[in-house]
């Protein structure tokens, strides 16, 4: 009997000391009797008492899982200011082609006097230029068909008067006002021109070879054609008068 009770409590020992420790540890409940009031609180281990300290004043906790706060691929880096962060890359606007940005928009050309050469009638009322047109302001020309005289006396009146502006023209160059480099391309302008200081839609007129426009400034030359039967208002050339 005695060696049993010898055999139980040497089994007992290592058991013993196994659940103090279990009772005792650091995570476990203590007890203060030290205070007067036997109250008993709970003793967190230092991760914990760390975790709970950054849950209060708002830091990130150390020992906690922390989110990532890097921008995702879709969130902007820029500043309110515009500026990106330190390291980071910002997408500038397209620059414009440096072929624009070098050659300087091209003013129009300015029209003012010019000395056109050669030019050719094309009625008693557009001259042409190269490739030009300038038309005569304040006159209405007659075309190369046109015909004029009693129905029983008609002649080509429009083709008799191109031919004698062409030979009062004679190629001599004519001052007009038009842009730079006129007759280079297909472009019409209105314009009075001169030759020789002479107003050339006023010879054209005053010669019976054209028509005043209405209200226009060669109203009178056309009234004095007229009574002097100069040109499509007298009688037909020999030569242009229809044979019976």
């Amino acid at each position: 009997m005695r060696t049993f009770s010898s055999l139980a409590l040497t089994a007992s020992g290592p058991l013993a000391l196994a659940l103090g420790l279990y009772l005792f540890a650091p995570a476990a409940i203590e007890t203060e009797g030290m205070d007067g009031a036997g109250e008993t609180r709970e003793v967190m281990s230092e991760p914990e008492a760390e975790g709970a300290v950054a849950r209060q004043t708002g830091r990130p906790d150390p020992g906690g899982d922390t989110a990532d706060d890097s921008p995702s691929s879709g969130e902007s880096t820029v500043g309110v200011d515009g500026t990106a962060p330190p390291g980071e890359l910002r997408r500038l606007p397209p620059r414009e082609p440096l072929s624009q940005i070098a050659a300087p928009a091209e003013a129009p050309d300015p029209v003012r006097l010019r000395l056109l050469p050669r030019p050719v009638a094309l009625d008693t009322a557009r001259l042409a230029v190269g490739e030009g047109i300038v038309v005569l302001p304040g006159v209405e020309g007659l075309s190369s068909s046109e015909r004029c005289g009693q129905s029983g006396a008609q002649w080509l009146c429009g083709a008799r008067a191109r031919t004698a502006f062409r030979t009062y023209l004679r190629g001599r160059s004519v001052e007009c006002e038009a842009p730079e480099n006129f007759g280079r391309r297909e472009e019409t302008v209105t314009s009075a021109c001169t030759l020789a200081g002479e107003d050339v839609a006023q010879w054209v007129v005053a010669n019976g070879w054209a028509r005043a426009e209405a209200g226009g400034p060669y109203g009178e030359a056309e009234a004095q054609a007229r009574r002097a039967r100069l040109g499509i208002w007298g009688e037909p050339p020999p030569s242009l008068t229809p044979r019976p």
